[in-house]
């Protein structure tokens, strides 16, 4: 086998490179938050929506010239190539394709919620809540991979100060959750 020789526009010190057709690579989350309170005699009720938007943009990989193109020869008494047995002086190329996908990928989450935090006595407070949660995750093209509305998730719980001077607590909670 003689030297190889290089063709092409490849560079030799830099195999790969960043997708030039990528946008930026970039995480960015956007969030608001809605929180209505209204005290009611021993009853606190609360009300509210949270909104989150998550991007998140990866910039794949290709070889710096595109494509990557090797000539070789078999030896005059032949060989074998990739499991093939080939004759002696045959001429073969072998193509070399590398490219990691660059993609944008998109989250959405929304929920809206009710709550009563209800002081029964001095020492013990109940609460009870709902929450409707909703998220559409989307992949690179834009399209749902999963995707769900109105999970509706309840909540239940208590506290109870024993001592009545909040050295000692006793609670507990239960509840579903969907989202984060």
């Amino acid at each position: 086998p003689g030297a190889t020789i290089y063709m092409g526009c490849w560079d030799e010190a830099q195999f790969t490179i960043a997708d030039p057709n990528a946008p930026d690579e970039r995480d960015r989350r956007r969030a608001g938050r809605i929180d209505l309170d209204w005290k009611l005699g021993d009853h606190s009720i609360r009300a509210g929506y949270d909104g989150e938007k998550f991007n998140s943009t990866n910039v794949g990989a290709t070889m710096s010239g595109g494509k990557y193109y090797r000539y070789y020869r078999t030896p005059a008494g032949g060989g074998r190539v990739n499991g093939v047995d080939m004759p002696g002086s045959t001429e073969y190329v072998r193509v070399r394709d590398y490219k990691t996908q660059s993609g944008s990928y998109e989250v959405e989450n929304t929920a809206f919620y009710l709550e009563d935090n209800w002081q029964i006595t001095d020492r013990f407070l109940a609460y009870v809540g709902v929450r409707s949660e909703s998220f559409d995750n989307k992949n690179g093209t834009g399209v749902s991979f999963a995707k769900s509305d109105n999970l509706y998730a309840p909540r239940l719980g208590f506290s109870w100060d024993v001592e009545g001077d909040a050295s000692t607590k006793i609670f507990g909670s239960g509840g579903r959750y969907y989202i984060p």
